[in-house]
């Protein structure tokens, strides 16, 4: 089930076109223009993962690239002129040399100046950006708009920034489209929705694993380690984000991570993980009972949090909103609200009911917005109730199909006798 690249990279073309068309559509620019994207830098001690973005609609994993498109149907990728040794301490598949063609660009340039070594660092002096900033002056000089996703933190941030200053009119020729490729990546085809699928079923082998181990005794961080052991053992799979395992009084707080309490008999113990599967991401949680048996309190409460949970997934359609208040009565959260208010349980329902989900774990999207057909969304409603050193919470991934939510994630119990039955024949 490991994860292989596709050697094609017409997916990836297709994006760019469909981005291009909705730009001349919106804006309408008669000039010269392009789109722009940067990939990340890497770090000396950090594993590399390319941007999100420039994945989407490049597919390629080299760090410090920019791809250039122009509305008028060229395309260069700009790439560092590593040091030629830097083959000794990185994997790297794409050269000055490479045929541009294969990945759907017309030619490969030089970002700038030669490096002089392996550069495990973000570039971010103006000769390693020489060829691009002398190409980009050229083409604000004769009247072109420059389109891109403009990064609001970061190295990203800080290099557009320089460019500010390196090339004269950038600023003014720039056009934040951030909202434009939001819903362009909201929409899932079917190879995302494959892969979001795969992230899936890793996760839940992942907490069908876990079950079995907890018990009164065990530590937070060993739950986490198995976790992550069988993500990697399973499809050399990463977590998508930091896996959280809280317990007790610890179930409380959303994203804690300390993960250093020893499990109580009595406790309940909530996992929010989620597998990365060709950068694509799962997000699933369950809340377990350390000694394997809920009591009733925490059943009460359990059957609670699922009935939300179900009805909400029941009633979402296309048109409706994740979270919306102008819309409380088609707004996925506010009808959670509402369902919790029943019970006197709405104060302790205390986070959103769900986020998108794709490249990144939080992808992008407004929730404010209505859902449409491709949307991948989670929906995780849950209780917290520190008075009682209980938290509560059921996190599933879905895909909005016409006709209302289909879940990804549906291969992992979640019904308090299943998970009682698997904490028994787990492991």
């Amino acid at each position: 089930m490991m994860f292989k690249p596709l050697s094609d990279f017409t997916l990836f073309a297709d994006r760019r076109d469909r981005l291009l068309s909705v730009l001349d559509d919106v804006y309408g620019f008669e000039g010269p223009a392009l789109f722009l994207t940067l990939a990340d830098f890497e770090g000396l001690r950090t594993s590399f993962r390319q941007d999100s973005t420039f994945y989407y609609f490049t597919g390629i994993t080299e760090p410090a690239a920019i791809g250039c498109f122009y509305l008028q149907g060229h395309s260069t990728l700009y790439i560092p002129k590593f040091w030629e040794q830097r083959a000794m301490w990185v994997t790297s598949t794409i050269g000055m040399s490479s045929d541009p063609g294969h990945y759907g660009f017309n030619e490969i340039r030089a970002l700038g100046n030669a490096e002089k070594s392996y550069c495990f660092k973000p570039l971010l002096l103006e000769a390693q950006y020489y060829s691009f900033i002398a190409d980009i002056t050229s083409f604000i000089k004769a009247g072109g708009r420059i389109f891109a996703c403009v990064p609001t933190h970061g190295f990203g941030a800080l290099l557009f920034e320089r460019l500010a200053t390196w090339i004269s009119g950038f600023s003014n020729a720039l056009v934040d489209v951030s909202r434009d490729v939001a819903r362009l990546r909201r929409e899932k085809d079917a190879y995302e929705l494959q892969l979001i699928h795969a992230a899936a079923q890793i996760t839940a082998l992942a907490h069908e694993q876990v079950a079995g181990f907890i018990k009164p005794g065990v530590f937070e961080y060993q739950v986490r380690g198995l976790v992550d052991y069988v993500f990697a053992s399973t499809a050399a799979a990463v977590p998508a984000f930091p896996s959280i395992v809280a317990s007790g009084y610890n179930a409380t707080i959303l994203h804690y991570t300390d993960c250093s309490q020893q499990l109580q008999s009595g406790d309940l113990v909530v996992i929010d993980c989620g597998a990365e599967y060709g950068n694509y991401a799962a997000d699933v949680s369950r809340t377990y009972p350390a000694n394997g048996s809920f009591t009733p309190r925490q059943r009460s409460l359990y059957e609670i949090v699922l009935e939300v949970q179900e009805y909400i997934a029941s009633i979402a359609r296309p048109g409706m909103f994740l979270c919306n208040k102008e819309y409380p009565d088609i707004s996925l959260h506010h009808q959670a609200l509402a369902c919790f208010k029943q019970y006197d349980l709405d104060r302790y329902f205390c986070h959103g009911l769900g986020h998108f989900l794709g490249l990144d774990v939080h992808d992008v999207g407004d929730v404010q917005e209505p859902l449409s057909p491709g949307d991948v969304f989670t929906l995780e409603p849950g209780v917290y109730l520190p008075h009682e050193s209980c938290g509560i919470r059921i996190e599933d991934d879905y895909v909005m199909a016409d006709d209302g939510a289909v879940c990804l994630s549906d291969a992992l119990v979640k019904k308090p006798d299943d998970i009682e039955a698997l904490m028994t024949r787990s492991l």
